[in-house]
């Protein structure tokens, strides 16, 4: 035989042509027959043909592949096809997730939505002369590729912590881990990853873990005040994502200078400490002036109590001082001339001369002991910076003097004084104690 037959066929030596042709289009050949006689044989002859293959419609296999979420993937769809040549390619059904466009004549890219994940299926179709192929199926396998969610902000108060969950709009789960790439500016404070993986991890934070659950936990320092700008990675089995953003807002601490209850407690401490060395100055003074003149004083007790009911003892003027200090002074002095008219017959030595019996019929010692001061168990005083005061005594003291000479006496004494006060409605109080001593 010469020439040669299409591509699929063949010419068996019985002179049979048998197989499946591969391409369409005529083929010219010649084959030759020689019989096996002799004398003036063998004899032979020729024949020459012209065999046309039609052109038949496209068949194709179907396709798999496998790219990240991240990622198109090209396919070359005539690959493995019968029925070349061939004239177009076209896009028989969409696939759910992503988009499949065709380029040209033979190639199919797919292009992957963000959260595309797992077996994506759609189908294209050949065409040539003879007709279009049935729709050729095509599996994409696609792998997640996490995608951190958009970028957010969240706002906290000074000193306190702030906690974000950062797989909540987040794509590409179930993750595996999480990190902290970076804190702007880096004197803010201080982020870390958690995700519940302690050993005393409650039921509700191993939860969290199982399902791929992170969060961002950011303490602020303790000077900041401002915008935090956080940034961190997720990551799943097969990648890790580009980082995603946190702005934190940090609100600046308040002034406490401007605070009543600050303002109302150093108030109250200035006007306690006021009122502790009032009180006690008022009752060595009060002691000194009874040593006028000879320089004999009897013993006396001279510590008053005042109650919230006392109203007797507790004249309405006092209750309408300005001040506690002046409150203080108006009680002394009503105990005072109440003391002087309604003295104890015990204390009370009358007029005397030193070595001379006194009014009551006896002399008066040299050695003297005495107390002062008042107890206040229950008066409140406003102001406006002030809920209310309640002091248990601005001052009580007690001492001895004796008696040298008609000009010249020692004495020593001691001195104690409480004060609590309220300041607002939040609990703030402030209390004192107040000791002192003198010769």
């Amino acid at each position: 035989m010469s020439g040669a037959l299409p591509a699929g066929l063949s010419l068996s030596s019985a002179g049979l042509i048998s197989g499946t042709p591969t391409t369409s289009g005529s083929s010219t050949f010649t084959v030759q027959a020689k019989d096996s006689s002799s004398g003036t044989g063998p004899f032979a002859g020729t024949k020459s043909y012209v065999l046309a293959i039609g052109q038949t419609v496209p068949v194709a296999p179907a396709v798999a592949v496998t790219t990240q979420s991240n990622a198109p993937v090209t396919i070359h769809a005539t690959t493995n096809a019968s029925g070349a040549p061939f004239t177009a390619v076209a896009i028989a059904t969409q696939p759910k997730t992503g988009t499949a466009v065709v380029n040209g004549q033979d190639i199919v890219v797919y292009t992957p939505a963000a959260s595309s994940s797992g077996n994506i299926g759609f189908t294209y179709t050949i065409a040539n002369s003879a007709g279009v192929s049935a729709p050729v199926a095509v599996t994409v396998t696609v792998n997640a590729v996490p995608v951190a969610a958009a970028a957010r902000q969240v706002g906290t108060a000074a000193t306190q912590t702030a906690l974000i969950d950062i797989t909540n709009g987040a794509t590409g789960g179930p993750f595996a881990g999480a990190s902290v790439v970076s804190v702007t500016p880096p004197s803010a404070g201080t982020a870390t990853i958690v995700n519940g993986t302690a050993s005393s991890m409650s039921m509700k934070a191993a939860a969290a873990v199982q399902s791929g659950q992170f969060d961002v936990k950011f303490v602020p320092a303790a000077a900041f005040a401002g915008t935090a700008v956080i940034t961190y990675t997720l990551s799943n089995a097969i990648a890790t994502s580009a980082p995603g953003i946190i702005s934190v807002v940090v609100a600046a601490r308040p002034d406490p200078s401007t605070n009543p209850d600050v303002v109302g407690l150093i108030d109250a401490q200035v006007e306690a400490a006021r009122r502790f060395a009032n009180a006690q100055i008022s009752n060595y003074s009060q002691r000194l002036e009874s040593l006028h003149g000879t320089g004999h004083a009897p013993s006396a007790n001279g510590i008053s109590l005042s109650l919230p009911a006392q109203a007797p003892d507790a004249p309405p003027a006092c209750d309408d001082a300005s001040a506690p200090t002046l409150r203080d002074a108006c009680l002394r002095a009503n105990q005072t001339l109440s003391a002087a008219t309604s003295t104890p017959g015990d204390f009370r030595q009358g007029d005397a001369t030193p070595g001379k019996p006194s009014a009551a019929g006896g002399s008066l010692s040299d050695v003297a002991f005495w107390s002062a001061g008042v107890v206040d168990l229950g008066f409140d005083n406003a102001s406006t910076q002030r809920s209310g005061f309640r002091f248990t005594t601005p001052g009580v003291t007690a001492g001895a003097d004796y008696r040298v000479s008609d000009q010249f006496s020692i004495g020593a004494g001691v001195g104690y004084g409480h004060g609590s006060t309220d300041i607002g409605s939040d609990g703030t109080k402030s209390t004192g104690d107040s000791y002192s001593f003198a010769v």
